[in-house]
């Protein structure tokens, strides 16, 4: 039996096909991620409390992140070496952060979480 051009010409275009269209879609999407500070409780240079709740785009809490908070000094290049986080579950976490000394002090924090996209969210404090 003797296969004709035409049917390897079409099995091929075929095979083509399949692939493109399965590089261009994905099935494993990222979703944004939004990270909202709920409350900052400042107690002076030992300790301030950073309250933060994550949620999906259809305000579903997110639990299973990682929390990275990162402190440092506006004015100096001064870092604070003392951060710890804890999840208290429905998507709120709590970052507890110990500052060196007074002044001008900035805060980022980076959210991962399985399917979202990295989220970073800053907030400036004056310590007393």
């Amino acid at each position: 039996m003797h296969v004709r051009p035409f049917f390897w010409i079409f099995l091929a275009t075929v095979c083509v096909s399949v692939l493109i269209f399965a590089a261009t879609i994905s099935a494993y999407r990222m979703m944004p991620m939004r990270v909202s500070i709920d409350q900052v409780s400042i107690t002076g240079v030992n300790a301030t409390m950073v309250r933060l709740h994550l949620t999906d785009p259809d305000g579903m809490p997110i639990d299973q992140a990682s929390i990275t908070p990162d402190a440092y000094m506006l004015d100096m290049a001064m870092r604070s070496q003392q951060i710890s986080t804890r999840a208290l579950g429905q998507g709120i976490y709590l970052a507890l952060i110990h500052f060196s000394m007074a002044g001008p002090w900035n805060i980022d924090i980076i959210a991962h979480a399985s399917g979202f996209n990295v989220t970073r969210q800053s907030i400036k404090l004056n310590i007393p």
